[in-house]
């Protein structure tokens, strides 16, 4: 069955337990950068269900957006996430 997302405004938070995680960086499991988070979708139920991470290339060009199952966001330290 397809899910609707829906892409949170800036004044708006999913549901508990997440919490703000914009502007946050994404980690891999070795601590090196994947990207920052940039945006935030929820189901109809307002669950957190994916996050838009921002990778960019050489020198900052090229950013490009991915999104990432919220499942696939583990573990959570201070500012930053890591990635499985």
């Amino acid at each position: 069955m397809p899910v609707k997302l829906i892409r949170l405004e800036r004044h708006q938070h999913p549901k508990p337990p997440h919490h703000e995680l914009r502007q946050k960086r994404l980690l891999d499991l070795e601590g090196r950068l994947i990207g920052q988070i940039e945006n935030l979708y929820v189901d109809d139920d307002g669950q957190l269900q994916f996050v838009d991470v921002a990778t960019s290339g050489f020198l900052g060009l090229r950013t490009k957006h991915h999104l990432i199952h919220e499942h696939q966001t583990l573990r959570v330290q201070a500012a930053e996430f890591h990635a499985p």
